[in-house]
């Protein structure tokens, strides 16, 4: 049988490198060390993917999805073998790969609000829980009985105009967003635009980001400094807000630097109001209590953006803001459609393996979607339900290069990982034939 380095790769990965720069990359990381005699790299990525993209991930279904874009089998003890750390640099670096070649694809031209800005930043992160197995490698939290739990962080960064990821990497899960607010700095160019949550808030990035000609759109941490443009004297935003109800001006943030942003707040209704201090109040931990001037705030949506006032008005700074849900959504579908949660009891390198999978798999139905036809007139499609058409028809896309050869491959598999287990006990045919 030929090997699928002989037959047509998918576009995602056709386009990101020919066979050739896969063993490459695949040496470059150690997971090849010689010319591979079983499974290139290549038919290794490819049954990955098809792997990583069931529900139930074990290792006898890697090495029959493997086995058929390598031509050939594969027990699943030698698949174990590989699953080592080699193989975790490998798909990693892979995914880099095809992260530099979508973003090579023509971007669409950012109209209305966006215009003037090269790209809209996401950046937000997810928890996936683990086998408590692996608390030592993956520490979390602890649970009630004070047990360790076993938790991974994803960081994903997104760009929102353009409908592609930017960057996915992994964390321990006790490095907490803050903490991570800095790594945006290694992909913002001048004229993106980044937008995040409160769990990003840093003076030092947004002031770095500032100075590298990067727009931002942020709410307001509570507890930092505000003073006035001038520097001079403390806001009083609580006295301003009651008096004015609505506020756009320029401010300066922090202590000594003192970093100039621009400050806006809008009321929102009191039944939302009312919803937000309940929930503040019913906090459990003590410690956090809210004080009389939080509870007041809560019943404005606070933002800082060094977008100027006659590039967005004070209710667009509000609507733009609302966009940073995108990724929310994009998270839901990888945990719905991609079963990003759904972690077997393995190795430690095993289940890394199976989550860069994931992600990489994510990543090519981007690359589809990019590639995809479709006309100016042609109705928006739902993220959530493109993800449910690819997780019922991804077997077909990814085993498509196989052509012809499918069935004959098919077989193949089938005669060697459907056979009875040797065992002491006569199985059914044994039993059968003893009649015979």
């Amino acid at each position: 049988m030929q090997s699928l380095s002989s037959v047509v790769l998918p576009p995602q990965l056709a386009a990101a490198g020919a066979p050739a720069q896969w063993l490459a990359l695949a040496r470059q990381t150690l997971f090849c060390r010689r010319q591979p005699r079983k499974i290139d790299p290549v038919a290794f990525l490819l049954g990955l993917c098809l792997w990583a993209a069931q529900p139930v991930p074990t290792l006898r279904r890697a090495a029959s999805f493997i086995g058929l874009y390598a031509g050939r089998t594969v027990s699943k003890q030698n698949i174990a073998k590989r699953f080592q750390v080699p193989a975790v640099e490998f798909v990693r670096a892979a995914l880099a790969v095809v992260l530099a070649r979508l973003a090579q694809r023509a971007a669409r031209l950012p109209q209305g609000a966006f215009t003037g800005f090269r790209r809209l930043l996401v950046q937000d992160s997810t928890a996936v829980g683990l086998p408590a197995t692996l608390a030592a490698q993956f520490p979390g939290n602890a649970n009630g009985r004070g047990h360790a739990l076993a938790v991974l962080k994803i960081q994903c960064i997104y760009d929102v105009l353009d409908e592609r990821f930017v960057q996915w990497y992994l964390t321990s899960f006790r490095v907490n967003d803050q903490q991570a607010a800095a790594d945006i700095l290694t992909v913002v160019q001048r004229d993106d635009l980044v937008i995040r949550d409160l769990g990003y808030f840093s003076l030092e990035a947004l002031h770095q980001m500032a100075e590298r000609g990067v727009f931002f759109l942020s709410r307001l941490w509570q507890g930092v400094g505000l003073w006035t443009a001038t520097g001079q004297q403390p806001l009083d935003l609580p006295g301003i807000l009651q008096h004015d109800g609505w506020l756009d001006r320029e401010v300066r943030l922090g202590g000594t630097a003192q970093s100039p942003v621009r400050l806006v707040a809008v009321p929102v209704p009191a039944a939302v109001a009312n919803q937000r201090r309940r929930k503040a109040r019913q906090d459990r931990d003590r410690r956090h209590q809210p004080s009389a001037k939080r509870l007041l705030l809560l019943g404005w949506d606070i933002f800082i953006t060094n977008v100027p006032s006659a590039v967005w008005s004070a209710r667009t700074v509000c609507q733009v803001y609302g966009v940073r849900w995108r990724i929310e959504i994009v998270f839901k579908t990888a945990k719905s459609h991609f079963h990003l949660e759904a972690v077997p009891r393995a190795s430690a390198a095993e289940v890394e393996l199976l989550i860069w999978a994931r992600l990489l798999l994510i990543t090519l139905l981007q690359g589809w979607l990019g590639a995809c036809p479709s006309a100016d007139h042609d109705p928006p499609l739902s993220l959530l339900k493109v993800a449910e058409f690819f997780d019922l028809f991804c077997p077909v896309l990814l085993l498509a290069p196989l052509g012809a050869e499918l069935p004959q491959r098919w077989y193949c598999q089938m005669r060697y990982h459907c056979r009875y287990e040797k065992r002491k006990r006569m199985n059914f045919a044994q039993k059968l034939a003893t009649l015979g």
